[in-house]
């Protein structure tokens, strides 16, 4: 099998190579493009479509990646499955419960002000604070949700209190002692189009398991959607970015429109809030790719445009070639990788 990184590499000096006054043509790219592309993108685009179709021509999947057929009540779903090494750390649950209960301002009455008074006095964790005569039953309510890892009812508090971009909600996920999923996925369009790849990643042994359901065909969305929605039931928690408002919203409504609606009740990290919080003073903007390049250091091979995800599949089905597929699914472990990089990053820096 090829590594990835392998074939990256060797299409991005192919696509290079390719001259861009020959591939830029009217239908180039196909009738599914947005009009906010830029014609360099769409010119990076069109060579590297090409470049893809010539290396993948008569190729399959299980070529290139470890496949395996899930079984589910409405068929099969393909899963391709790959260990991403790399060195990540995440908070553990000690430090999180700790970094949490230094958070006074978690009750109802506790300020800036009132906090640094409390400190003084001696109450510096809301374990200290359970003895207090005012804010004790509060604070020992907290501290039993601490207990219990109730990562649920400790979110809501943190959330109400502070916020979804606070630090505090960071060290939250460490309570979910390793059964995070980084999740990510790739449709056709906005909200009512079907979906094409959903991607899942875990922390595993020097690195990231990735775990990405490939839908081949539209007729197997709804397979994929079974199996993906299973392997998320596992999750203690859900890390995305910009998954509160698209991706998980997204999948909850492709599972209606099949009639398996099913919440998606896990706590929902989402790191856009926290890349804003923290970035926006210093980044063009908080698109997950500029964070990746600019904070974190990471440099693609070559890269589809999430925007360009619908063309590159519709090509991927008008030609049967699986080269406008590898794009996406390397473009989707990407993201999956680079949501896992920042999370670590985030939490060595606050905690």
């Amino acid at each position: 099998m090829r590594a990835a990184r392998e074939i990256a590499e060797r299409l991005a000096r192919r696509a290079a190579e390719l001259q861009e006054a020959e591939l830029v043509r009217e239908g180039e790219l196909g009738p599914y493009l947005p009009s906010y592309i830029s014609y360099e993108q769409l010119s990076q685009a069109s060579r590297l479509k090409r470049a893809l179709l010539a290396e993948f021509a008569g190729a399959r999947l299980e070529e290139l990646y470890p496949c395996s057929m899930i079984e589910t009540a409405f068929g099969e779903a393909l899963r391709v499955e790959v260990t991403v090494p790399g060195e990540l750390s995440f908070l553990d649950g000690q430090s999180a419960s700790a970094a949490l209960s230094s958070q006074l301002q978690l009750l109802y009455g506790i300020g800036p002000v009132t906090e640094q008074e409390l400190k003084r006095a001696g109450y510096r964790t809301l374990h200290d604070l359970a003895r207090h005569p005012r804010f004790g039953l509060s604070a020992g309510e907290i501290v039993l949700f601490l207990e219990r890892r109730d990562l649920v009812r400790l979110k809501a508090v943190v959330e109400r209190w502070l916020s979804p971009s606070h630090p505090a909600t960071l060290a939250l996920t460490g309570l979910a002692e390793g059964r995070l999923a980084f999740f990510d996925l790739e449709s056709l369009g906005l909200f009512g189009r079907p979906l094409v790849l959903l991607g899942l990643a875990r922390p595993a042994d020097g690195g990231l398991l990735v775990e990405q359901f490939v839908i081949r065909s539209i007729a197997e969305e709804r397979a994929a959607l079974a199996a993906a929605a299973e392997a998320l039931a596992q999750a203690e928690a859900i890390v995305t970015y910009n998954g509160r408002a698209f991706d998980v919203n997204y999948l909850e409504e492709r599972l209606s429109y099949y009639g398996l609606y099913q919440r998606i009740d896990r706590p929902n990290f989402d790191l856009l809030y926290h890349a804003r919080r923290r970035f926006r003073n210093s980044l063009p903007d908080c698109r997950l790719e500029t964070v990746e390049r600019y904070i974190l250091g990471i440099e693609r091979p070559f890269d589809l445009p999430s925007a360009l995800v619908p063309d590159f599949y519709i090509t991927y089905l008008e030609e049967r070639n699986i080269g406008p597929l590898v794009a996406i699914i390397e473009h989707n472990k990407q993201d999956l990788v680079s949501l896992a990089a920042l999370l670590s990053k985030l939490c060595s820096e606050r905690w």
